[in-house]
C-alpha cells in the first residue's frame, strides 16, 4: 500500500469507526488518551471499499498522517509538489503542506490551509518513501490545532484554517534520514513536541503564542 493509499483508506475507515452521534471527539494520535480506544458502540467489525462507508473524499496529495474529528468536522494533512513519484520526485523546494478540514457528515471540504517548506527538507529518497513529508497526525483542544511539518516547524491553527503562530523546533537532519513522523501531544497549557530527528531535543510550547517552555536536548535523540 503506497503512501497516498493509506491516507485516504484512513480517513474513509475514520468515518466509520466514529460515526455522527455515537462517539466522542478524536482528538489525537489514537485518540483522546492514546489508547486507541473509543467510546462508541455502534462501530461495524467489517468494512471494504463500499461496505459500511458513509463518504470518501480523495485528498490532494498522499500523507501518513491520522486523521481527528473535532464535532462535525474532520482534520487531516497531506503533501503535494514533491516526493510523489519516486521515479521522478521533483524539485524539494516545491514542497507544499497542508491541513485540510472536511464536513464530518457529507465529506465536502471546508477549508484548507496550505504550509510552503521552510528549510531544505530531506530528499525524497530511503526510509521517507515509505511515509512521505506529511507524517504528524493533528491534536486540537478544541479551540486551536497543532501540527509538526518537519523542518518548517510547529504550526497552530484555528479551527477556521487561520494560522496563529509558527516555531521551528530543529533543522537537523538524523543520519538514518527518517525523517519527521512524531504527533504533538497537549499537556495542560503546553504543546510537547518530540523534535528528535530535527532539533535531537523534547521541546515544549506555550499553546498561547508558540514560545518555547523548555527544552531537553540530547545528541541521541534522533
Amino acid at each position: 500500500m503506497n503512501i497516498a493509499t493509506k491516507c485516504f483508506c484512513c480517513l474513509m475507515m475514520l468515518m466509520t469507526l466514529v460515526p455522527n452521534g455515537d462517539a466522542e471527539d478524536w482528538t489525537r494520535f489514537r485518540g483522546p488518551n492514546g489508547s486507541g480506544i473509543g467510546a462508541g458502540k455502534s462501530a461495524p467489525m467489517e468494512w471494504d471499499a463500499n461496505k459500511n462507508i458513509k463518504w470518501s473524499m480523495d485528498l490532494p496529495g498522499p500523507g501518513s498522517s491520522s486523521p481527528i474529528v473535532l464535532g462535525d468536522r474532520v482534520y487531516v494533512t497531506c503533501y503535494t509538489g514533491y516526493g510523489i513519484d519516486p521515479q521522478d520526485p521533483g524539485d524539494v523546494s516545491q514542497l507544499k503542506r497542508h491541513l485540510i478540514c472536511f464536513n464530518r457528515g457529507n465529506g465536502k471540504e471546508v477549508w484548507r490551509a496550505t504550509v510552503d517548506s521552510a528549510h531544505d527538507e530531506e530528499l525524497f529518497q530511503r526510509f521517507i518513501t515509505d511515509h512521505g513529508y506529511a507524517s504528524s497526525t493533528p491534536v486540537t483542544d478544541g479551540q486551536r490545532l497543532f501540527v509538526q511539518f518537519g523542518k518548517s516547524g510547529v504550526f497552530a491553527f484555528d479551527t477556521e484554517g487561520k494560522q496563529i503562530w509558527n516555531t521551528n523546533v530543529g533543522t537537523k537532519t538524523d543520519p538514518a534520514k527518517w525523517g519527521n513522523g512524531a504527533s504533538c501531544v497537549l499537556y495542560k497549557d503546553l504543546v510537547l513536541v518530540n523534535a528528535g530527528n530535527t532539533g535531537h531535543a523534547i521541546v515544549a510550547l506555550n499553546k498561547s503564542d508558540g514560545k518555547e517552555a523548555w527544552r531537553v536536548a540530547d545528541a541521541e535523540f534522533t
